[in-house]
């Protein structure tokens, strides 16, 4: 056993976790939750706060989904490696649970921001307003033009239609690539190519800008749940009163089920549904897009970066590392993190970790010049993981809100979906996998 599995069996028993499965030998649950991310936790806890006992089945060696906070890379500093942001933390659910627990948080609100040419210049504060003045005209003319559109058309559609109403020349196209590069794909982990020209920011947000948690996401977690690790759900079968969920190790039974599996794995067909998905719901599963979002985390003996900036920008198509943040500002260890989306995602799971971070250090140095070796480094692949396959929920040419709503519906009467894929107006968001955890916590508790 590796000293990381033994701090990890270390935590996960000290809060209470079941670490080894059991046969239920004809014990019925009252709800079981699939999936430990997000979703599933707060499932868990507001059927806790109603008194309902659940269990949680998980497919990973861990608990959290999509949520990886590691300690193992920087100094015990906590680092994310999946998800990172409270996006909005005005008015945002998520934002109470942090207050409450009196968490300290850094807010990013981009005034910070440094973005460099392709030639290692760092934008003047003209050029930079420019650039944003740009990407605000392109914003106004995507929401004009959406509402003419008789068919859904992808996005990258969309945008060269306005470069060439608008006659761009070569520097003004290069700035509204990174524009579109830094604020759509690598928001939504999805290419223009492949967006929904129609629907691909039709969620709503929350104002204030995005939040990190200094002591780490995971410590949002509830504590005390009973889970099972290491077991991949193969089958939930729907009966009168009960549901019988199969996994590739036990078989349960509960009066209700909770799916917080994401997307790619419905979209896999790895689980088997008795009776079958509704074609309905089969057919917005089909239609929504998932996308595929990497990141590369480096620290380095010095500093080599502007001081006075939280995050900058690397402009240049052929560039596969076009956003970069500043990681280190809150554990005095220089550190980068770099982040690829879409397509470019695609590109960074095709290679070897070694190779992924020499990249990243090309990009790096054609910019600044000689950089340091680093001290440290680590590249998700969360593309390759099995049990998640990539990022999140986009809406992809052909799909809409009303797919969303669709796969939030129940499956009969007594298996339940939940996740950031079933988030209404917050698909692709913690605050939106939440949310969704607790719907289909009441819902089960209506049928209890």
């Amino acid at each position: 056993m590796t000293r990381r599995n033994f701090l990890e069996m270390g935590a996960l028993a000290a809060a209470g976790f079941a670490l080894t499965p059991f046969r239920l030998q004809g014990k019925t649950e009252q709800v079981i939750i699939i999936g430990s991310g997000i979703a599933g936790l707060a499932a868990w806890e507001a059927l806790k706060n109603e008194g309902v006992d659940a269990l949680i089945i998980e497919a990973g060696s861990r608990v959290g989904g999509r949520v990886h906070t590691t300690r193992e890379l920087i100094s015990g500093k906590p680092v994310e490696l999946g998800a990172a942001w409270i996006h909005g933390a005005e008015n945002n659910p998520l934002w109470d649970r942090v207050q409450k627990q009196r968490l300290n948080t850094k807010l990013v609100r981009g005034e910070t921001e440094a973005v460099f040419d392709i030639n290692g210049e760092v934008l003047t504060v003209a050029a930079q307003a420019n650039k944003d003045k740009l990407f605000e005209d392109l914003l106004g003319f995507l929401e004009k033009r959406r509402e003419t559109l008789t068919r859904d058309r992808p996005l990258q559609d969309l945008v060269e239609e306005f470069i060439q109403r608008r006659k761009l020349n070569a520097r003004e196209r290069r700035r509204l690539a990174h524009s579109v590069e830094s604020s759509v794909t690598q928001e939504y982990a999805e290419s223009p190519l492949r967006l929904s020209g129609k629907n691909w920011n039709v969620d709503e947000g929350f104002q204030g800008g995005d939040a990190t948690v200094l002591a780490g996401l995971d410590s949002l977690f509830p504590r005390g749940y009973r889970i099972r690790l290491n077991q991949t759900v193969t089958k939930i079968e729907h009966k009168d009163d009960q549901v019988v969920v199969t996994t590739d190790r036990d078989v349960y039974q509960a009066k209700t089920v909770i799916c917080t599996v994401p997307l790619s794995i419905l979209k896999s067909e790895r689980i088997e549904f008795v009776p079958p998905l509704a074609d309905s719901k089969r057919s917005a599963i089909a239609r929504l897009g998932f996308g595929r979002l990497e990141k590369v985390i480096l620290s380095f003996p010095r500093r080599f970066w502007p001081d006075d900036c939280d995050l900058f920008g690397l402009m240049g198509e052929q560039r596969i590392w076009s956003e970069w943040f500043d990681g280190g500002t809150d554990s005095n260890v220089p550190t980068l993190i770099g982040y690829a989306a879409g397509q470019k995602a695609d590109s960074v799971a095709g290679l070897s970790e070694k190779e992924a971070v020499a990249m990243a250090l090309k990009e790096l140095a054609a910019i600044f010049g000689e950089i340091p070796e680093p001290d440290v480094s680590a590249v998700t692949s969360w593309s390759k993981n099995p049990h998640i396959q990539g990022a999140y929920t986009a809406y992809v040419v052909g799909s809409g809100p009303d797919d969303v709503l669709e796969l939030a519906k129940p499956h009969g009467t007594r298996v339940m979906f939940a996740g950031e894929a079933t988030a209404a107006k917050a698909v692709g968001t913690l605050h939106g996998a939440a949310s969704s955890g607790y719907r289909a916590a009441m819902e089960s508790i209506a049928l209890l």
